[in-house]
């Protein structure tokens, strides 16, 4: 399967770093990064190279990174809106212990099944896997090849790693820490995608 006669995409999928304003769920709220957060995300990226595209989530803590980093390396970048972060309804922007104190029934059902519940007012997990692939397909096959730098989300990276790995709940159980960097190979069989995950680490402490 992993012959070399079939076309291989590299795909790296690195979240973004630590953002201002504490401790929040962090959805749709459009948080910059903190000083800590762009470095943290340069630290990831260093030992690597020869990406051919940048492709960025449109929140800023993705994309002015992105935009940075594709500027400094002479890469094509590409903001994708679809690549966002799940919207958290009436529990986007505030902290754990708030939304414990405000409903605390719900919390608890949303944290022990999230593919049943989700915040009032949010996003179900079917709901942002279905945006989440249907954008990531016509770019896999646009770029065979390639070699793709993802600059994107905790919760986008799961949902793609869950449908790429075939597995529903498998990524619920992986820690992915701000600026996580996740390496992919795609295998472009006759079969259809064959997927190998390389590596999955937390970024490099200095």
């Amino acid at each position: 399967m992993t012959e070399a006669r079939y076309p291989v995409t590299t795909v790296d999928l690195l979240r973004h770093g630590d953002c201002l304003g504490g401790a929040i769920l962090r959805g749709r709220t459009d948080s910059p990064l903190s000083g800590e957060g762009w470095q943290q995300m340069r630290r990831a990226l260093q030992p690597h190279a020869g990406w051919t595209r940048v492709v960025a989530s449109p929140l800023q803590r993705c994309f002015d990174f992105a935009t940075r980093f594709a500027r400094e390396q002479d890469i094509p970048l590409e903001k994708r809106d679809d690549f966002r972060e799940l919207d958290f309804g009436d529990w986007d922007g505030l902290t754990p212990s708030q939304i414990a104190a405000r409903d605390p029934l719900l919390a608890e059902n949303v944290y022990r099944e999230p593919e049943a519940f989700c915040p009032p007012g949010g996003e179900s997990l079917d709901t942002a896997r279905q945006r989440i692939v249907a954008a990531w397909e016509p770019l896999i096959e646009a770029h065979a090849g390639g070699h793709l730098l993802l600059v994107v989300h905790g919760g986008t990276i799961r949902l793609l790693l869950e449908h790429l790995l075939q597995s529903p709940h498998l990524a619920r159980y992986m820690a992915i820490p701000m600026a996580c960097l996740t390496r992919l190979c795609l295998y472009h069989t006759p079969e259809g995608l064959y997927p190998q995950l390389l590596f999955h680490q937390p970024e490099p402490r200095a």
